[in-house]
Parts: C-alpha cells; sequence; structure tokens
C-alpha cells in the first residue's frame, strides 16, 4: 500500500465511524473483520489496525479527544464544572454522528461486546479526569473514576433514550450536584453512626 500505516488506520477509523452511525440495528454487532472485509481491507490489515473491539471504540473515542476545542476560561472552571464541559462537549458530538451512540449502547449491552466497551469507556473517563486537573494517585484515583462512568454511561443511556441535547445537558449538571452531596452524607452517617457507638458504651 501507498499510504503509510497512521493514513491507512485513519481511513478504517473514518470507515468504522460513517460504519457506526447508521440507522442498522444490526451494525454494533459487525465485527472489524467484517466492516474492513465490506471496505476492500485484508484480515491482516484490520488485524494489524485494531485487534479487538475497545482498541476500536477508544480510537474512536480519541480521535474525537484530540479534535476538540476548549474555551478560553476553561482552566479557570472548578473540577467539577470542567468535567461537566468535557462531557457535554463529547454528547454534543457523538450526537452529530446519527446514530453511533445507539449503536454503542446496543453494541455495550451484547454479553460478548460488554468488557470491551466498558474498558473504552473507562479510557475516556481517564482522560477527562486528567484533562480537569486531577493528578491523584490516592484511593479517590479509583472512586473518582468510578463515579464518574457512571455518570458518562447514564447520560449517553439518557440521551440515547430522549434524544435531546438540552435535558441531557440538565441530566448531567444533577448528577453533577448528586455527587458533591456524597461527602455530606458520608459526615452525617459518621457522626450517627459515632452518636450510637458512644450511646452504647455508656450503657
Amino acid at each position: 500500500m501507498s499510504n503509510s500505516f497512521e493514513e491507512r488506520k485513519n481511513i478504517f477509523l473514518n470507515i468504522l465511524i460513517q460504519t457506526w452511525s447508521l440507522k442498522n440495528a444490526s451494525i454494533s454487532y459487525l465485527t472489524m473483520q467484517d466492516i474492513g472485509r465490506i471496505n476492500g481491507f485484508s484480515a491482516d490489515e484490520t488485524s494489524l489496525y485494531f485487534n479487538n473491539l475497545s482498541n476500536i471504540l477508544t480510537s474512536l473515542l480519541d480521535n474525537i479527544n484530540a479534535n476538540q476545542e476548549f474555551n478560553d476560561d476553561f482552566e479557570q472552571l472548578s473540577f467539577s464544572k470542567k468535567i461537566s464541559y468535557l462531557i457535554k462537549i463529547k454528547i454534543e458530538k457523538l450526537a452529530k454522528m446519527n446514530c453511533i451512540i445507539e449503536n454503542l449502547i446496543r453494541c455495550a449491552s451484547h454479553p460478548i461486546n460488554h468488557p470491551h466497551c466498558v474498558k473504552a469507556l473507562y479510557h475516556d473517563v481517564d482522560f477527562m479526569i486528567k484533562k480537569a486537573g486531577d493528578r491523584s494517585t490516592d484511593f479517590s484515583y479509583y472512586t473518582k473514576r468510578g463515579v464518574l462512568y457512571g455518570i458518562y454511561v447514564a447520560t449517553l443511556v439518557h440521551f440515547n433514550y430522549h434524544k435531546n441535547i438540552s435535558a441531557t445537558f440538565d441530566f448531567v449538571d444533577h448528577r453533577l450536584n448528586d455527587v458533591k452531596k456524597i461527602p455530606i452524607i458520608k459526615g452525617f452517617m459518621k457522626h450517627v453512626f459515632d452518636s450510637i457507638i458512644n450511646f452504647s458504651g455508656k450503657r
């Protein structure tokens, strides 16, 4: 082939994006070999470019991340506001790809594909948290990613069901506000627990 590896890889990725953007209930279950074969790529090429589904999804999301434009005041935003902004622009870009969110969700719901989709979406969550400026290395490293993963997936499902950007953005803000309440609830429960222990010790 005359094109370089990266050029061929980008061509294949663009074909995948176009394929996944089609409104076709069965398209999500097409393997990369099938998509490659349909579009003239050999099995060796498809295996070389993307050796599993998680690499395909990760490359798709990385491609979107690489082309994101950020407002000048992004760095001045709080961590929560940065996360809100990052999720919203991701949903906005995916929504412009026709049925790609619907196909991603349908793909993730298939037992064979689920681990690959989790891995790719977790990778995207990691990108958002790092972009928002978090560099934690303690236990919160995992809790933040676990919580945001849940919000991210719920947001994709919400948009897929309602097909309404404005309502989905409100949903994101409500979920992030719920997360802010966790330390308060934890503090209250600790107070209750300590009170029970103290009361029991006095009996």
